[in-house]
């Protein structure tokens, strides 16, 4: 494996976690919990769990790197009309 591979490798890993320690923190949650807002123009806990959890997509998407408009495309069948993650995937993804 050259430097560079191993260096991405890291950070994926990385990622990985990341999005696994995500996941078991709003898996519990119910659709209410998901919906709830702190002010009236602030993210629903929903809405800023998918920007965490889906941002790295838009990354790869603005890169224009190969096979990210897949991953958009696969990216919103988890997200409702409201941009909220569905509590029933994240159940199912646990």
């Amino acid at each position: 494996m050259k430097e560079g591979d191993y260096s991405l490798a890291v950070i994926f890993e990385g990622w990985d976690g990341y999005q696994t320690s995500l996941l078991h923190a709003i898996q519990p949650l119910t659709r209410s919990q998901l919906e709830w807002r702190p002010g009236e123009k602030l993210r629903s806990i929903g809405e800023t769990a998918g920007h965490i959890a889906l941002g790295r997509i838009d990354w790869f998407s603005r890169m224009g790197a190969p096979g990210s408009q897949a991953l958009v495309k696969q990216a919103s069948t988890v997200r409702g009309n409201d941009s909220n993650l569905d509590p029933q995937l994240v159940g199912d993804a646990a």
